[in-house]
């Protein structure tokens, strides 16, 4: 097998033999088993590709075992959507078909604007020679590490915020608890995410809005206030009585990624949509664990 990391208690490793003669089977069923994994728990140690059988099946066998018994490895599981380990599988009956077929299989799509890179690739033949059948695997550049703690609060102070009339306003926030360096607050609508790893995390908003009149009001989680903001997500409210407030609460499963990686991704804000003038006496945006 592939070597992809050294298990030191080799009771506890775990092999899974996936089986099929086509290329598109083949790779689902590899991908769904890995993204199955426990990202928390497991690491991969290996993924080998190899003919079985007589015709044209093939087999590919990943092995697994928990992460503190393991040296090196390589990440599974789904993270909000995304597997950091994914394989690519072609089939061709000639070396230079093969090479063409591989070409054509390409690599896994970019998420949040992280790519992939090919780390291994791998050739079986079948048992009577005839078809071969190749599996690229590839890794994510930077994986996304659940945390274990809360690790940023961003605020308002106590005097409201003034909304001047219809209209959408940007969230201004004038304090930030942290845990450690990880976030700034580069100006005062958005909070950066410093760190040199993505991290999976909760997003927990929480803000009241007080019209002077009766209205509706939106409030939109945003990455890339400052520039072009990019919705994330997004809730209505509405305030029946004159002088009223509205308090709206999203949380929200998101990857932080380092400011290098996706510039649009890195900063974090809110903006409030409404069709009165008002304030918002209260804004918190806390960034914790999932």
């Amino acid at each position: 097998m592939s070597n992809y990391g050294i298990v030191t208690d080799p009771s506890l490793a775990t092999t899974a033999v996936l089986q099929s003669a086509d290329a598109a089977d083949l790779q689902d069923k590899v991908n769904t088993y890995v993204a199955s994994l426990d990202v928390q728990t497991t690491l991969i140690t290996d993924i080998t590709l190899a003919g079985a059988g007589d015709g044209h099946t093939f087999v590919a066998l990943v092995q697994s075992a928990p992460s503190g018994s393991v040296q090196g490895g390589l990440p599974c599981g789904n993270t909000v959507g995304i597997l950091p380990t994914q394989v690519r599988c072609f089939l061709a009956g000639t070396a230079e078909d093969l090479l063409r077929a591989q070409t054509a299989a390409g690599a896994p799509s970019a998420v949040l604007g992280v790519g992939y890179s090919a780390m291994d690739v791998q050739v079986a033949g079948s048992s009577k020679g005839t078809r071969f059948m190749g599996m690229t695997i590839f890794l994510i550049d930077s994986v996304p590490t659940p945390v274990a703690s809360p690790i940023c609060v961003a605020q308002r102070k106590a005097s409201p915020q003034t909304i001047s009339g219809a209209g959408t306003v940007l969230v201004s926030f004038d304090t930030l608890a942290q845990n450690g360096t990880n976030f700034s607050l580069p100006v005062a609508t958005a909070v950066r995410y410093l760190g040199k790893k993505s991290v999976e995390a909760l997003v927990d908003l929480s803000i009241a809005v007080e019209l002077t009149t009766a209205g509706d009001v939106t409030v939109d989680l945003v990455s890339d206030p400052n520039g072009t903001p990019s919705v994330l997500a997004s809730m209505p409210g509405s305030v029946g009585v004159n002088g009223n407030t509205t308090n709206i609460s999203i949380p929200w499963n998101y990857v932080l990624q380092p400011f290098s990686f996706a510039t649009a991704t890195a900063d974090l804000g809110i903006q409030v949509t409404t069709d009165q003038a008002g304030s918002i006496p209260l804004c918190d945006l806390r960034i914790a664990a999932r």
